[in-house]
């Protein structure tokens, strides 16, 4: 992750890392639970491409940040990656024969 590596040469003190870290770890470790049954239900190329615009639009938005808007974007960045990684977990699953 090369988010707290940028984050710490623009400034940003350790702890301020830690705790938008934290955001991004916990919103990305609950919401994910819940993504899985939502891919069933609204499919998971849905839930991918939202999870990925998600993710591109709050990494390309984080280097013109310097304020409390970050841990907003941390938490946006959290839940793409929630809602990206069981859809697409599944949606492998959908696509591999079983031998």
């Amino acid at each position: 992750m090369f988010v707290p590596i940028y984050l710490f040469n623009q400034g940003i003190n350790i702890i301020d890392i830690s705790i938008l870290v934290g955001i991004y770890t916990i919103t990305w470790g609950i919401l994910q639970i819940f993504s899985g049954y939502y891919s069933d239900i609204f499919g998971r190329n849905k839930l991918i491409l939202i999870g990925m615009f998600l993710c591109a639009i709050s990494i390309s938005i984080l280097p013109s940040i310097n304020s409390i808007l970050i841990y907003v974007l941390t938490f946006i960045l959290g839940l793409g990656m929630a809602l990206l990684y069981p859809s697409i977990s599944a949606a492998v699953n959908d696509h591999t024969e079983e031998e």
